[in-house]
């Protein structure tokens, strides 16, 4: 099965790029030369962000409606897990063609689904950014073609904590519908897959929710190998301490964190060589990684700085 990892950013940027023939003529000729054919003009748009807009879907079940974006070329498509519950489901693509379509798996804890559809070929993949955005990146959001359409904004945060997923915040619209799709940085690269918002209380813009491009890459290629996503766990649950670090609250027995020698009440402040500001940047850095990795942990405890080796473990289901 392919690959949709970092390995494949070339493959997914060059699908994105269109080419356009240019006719030469001669220099001298006897007879009148024949009219030539118009070269054919390229069908896909020039501006990187039209462009990258061609890979995103509308999801159809029954009852439901989210948006989506194209993994490859035959037929492989990232959506929200909300549309998944059940039931046949239809894709409609960006230039309004409808295809049949049939769950590959879903991810309770992103909040993901892969989707296959029936008789594709030849789709726009979407481009994956090979980089974290930082916060202040200009983004768009982009909803499926049946769906409101989104918008700009910008990323307000990075390594936000929201269950059990570090996620980015951007103010770029989060419609009904946009869940499952993509908000967009300036090159058209995907930075993030929307799977919820959170409405102020104020009654402005709600604010979106989105997995990092680099963690739905991997769910997505688990989902198409296996059918099902395993994560690294470390085994602590942790609090904001207000001035840097992240405080364990409590640690699971026999757990990784525990057999590396994390005690409740330590303040985590490096992990993976990682400087530490808050719980979000430890669930950053375990997600990121894979169930067998070691990774350095700075804490300290007490007041005094400490240092220990831990592996990352395979998370619990449910």
């Amino acid at each position: 099965m392919r690959r949709l990892g970092r390995r494949s950013w070339a493959w997914l940027v060059m699908a994105l790029v269109g080419g356009v023939g240019l006719a030469g003529c001669a220099e001298t000729v006897t007879d009148p030369p024949p009219t030539p054919s118009p070269a054919p003009a390229s069908t896909t748009p020039q501006d990187p962000l039209e462009r990258a807009g061609q890979a995103v879907v509308t999801v159809r079940a029954e009852g439901s409606a989210a948006s989506g974006v194209v993994l490859t070329a035959d037929g492989y498509v990232l959506t929200s897990d909300t549309v998944t519950a059940g039931g046949s489901m239809t894709v409609t693509l960006a230039g309004g063609e409808s295809l049949e379509a049939t769950l590959v798996g879903t991810d309770r804890r992103t909040q993901l689904a892969v989707v296959r559809l029936s008789g594709a070929a030849e789709l726009l993949p979407a481009s994956f950014a090979p980089q974290p955005a930082a916060a202040g990146t200009e983004v768009r959001s982009v909803s499926g073609p049946e769906l409101p359409g989104g918008g700009p904004g910008e990323v307000l945060a990075t390594d936000q904590l929201v269950g059990a997923v570090s996620v980015i915040l951007t103010d770029a619209p989060a419609d009904p519908g946009s869940a499952g799709g993509p908000v967009l940085d300036a090159a058209g690269a995907v930075v993030g897959i929307i799977t919820g918002s959170i409405a102020p209380a104020d009654g402005s813009a709600p604010t979106a929710i989105a997995v990092p491009a680099d963690l739905a890459v991997r769910v997505a290629e688990q989902l198409i190998d296996d059918g099902e996503v395993t994560h690294p766990y470390l085994g602590v649950s942790m609090e904001d301490t207000g001035g840097g670090g992240a405080q364990v609250r409590e640690v699971v027995g026999g757990g990784p964190a525990d057999r590396a020698g994390l005690r409740p009440g330590d303040v985590i402040t490096g992990l993976g060589g990682r400087p530490v500001d808050g719980p979000g940047t430890v669930v950053a850095v375990v997600q990121a990684g894979a169930a067998g990795d070691e990774l350095t942990v700075e804490y300290t405890r007490d007041g005094v700085s400490g240092e220990a080796r831990v592996t990352l473990g395979e998370a619990p289901a449910g």
